[in-house]
Formats: structure tokens, sequence, C-alpha cells
């Protein structure tokens, strides 16, 4: 099942919400389904039947060039240097849910067939919004 990316925004979301809590709760039943549903987000992310075994870090992939713009409007430029600071893994907010409300407002601003650049960019950054959540997965693994 293919994923759209409001879908995949919101998995990551949920993915990080479940990382933060695991570590406060304190019934082992507790404790149990959150693993069991971080592993069903990350199954669901990554494509496959299970959970992958920790790799190494990806790089994010360079952004695609942007389309030649005269006169690019200021949300679009906003939208623009948002999208690139996730993509460079430098927001400074990119554990908190704020970064998927705005990817999924980028996504429905851009998902118009008249801003293609602008949406590539989009999905760019939401798969390394994705891999640096993952990557959480990978380290709480390895604290276990």
């Amino acid at each position: 099942m293919a994923l759209t990316l409001i879908e995949r925004i919101q998995l990551v979301n949920d993915l990080d919400k479940n990382l933060a809590a695991i570590n406060s709760v304190s019934g082992i039943r507790e404790r149990i389904r959150l693993v069991n549903e971080i592993d069903r987000i990350v199954a669901l992310l990554t494509g496959e039947g299970q959970a992958p075994a920790p790799v190494a870090p990806a790089t994010p992939a360079p952004a695609p060039e942007p389309e030649p713009a005269p006169a690019e409007d200021p949300q679009t430029a906003e939208d623009r240097a948002f999208l690139q600071s996730v993509i460079d893994g430098k927001h400074p907010d990119l554990n908190k849910e704020t970064v998927g409300e705005r990817l999924t407002d980028c996504v429905e601003r851009y998902d118009d067939g008249e801003h293609e650049a602008m949406l590539s960019l989009t999905e760019t950054a939401v798969m390394a919004w994705q891999d640096h959540i993952l990557e959480l997965t990978d380290k709480y693994d390895e604290e276990e």
C-alpha cells in the first residue's frame, strides 16, 4: 500500500509521540503496547511486514533544484526555507508535531498541479523528516 504524503506525515507524528511516551510509562502492558505500535508504524513507513534492523543513518538526499521564478511570493519563499531546513536536518523543531502540521500545509498548498517543484521539495522534506524520526527508533533500540 502506497502512503500519501499526508498519511506519511501523520504516521511520523504518531511514531514521534510514541517514542516520547515510551520512557514515561510505568506499566509493562502499556510499554508493550507502545513498542508494538512503534513496530507497526515503522513497518508501514518502510513498506515491510516487520520493522527493519537498525541501519546507519541515511544522508538526506539533495533537494531538487528549485524552478526558476522571477518573483517568488513571500509564502513560497518562507515554505522553501522551511522545507530546506527540514531536508538539511537543521530545523530546530524536528521532533515536534508542528513540523508535521507545517509539512501538511505545504502538501495542501502545492498539490495543485501548478507547483511541481515545490511539491517535489515538500516530498523530499517529508522523507528526510521520516528518516530523522526513524533514526530515533534506531537510537531507542540501541538503548534497550
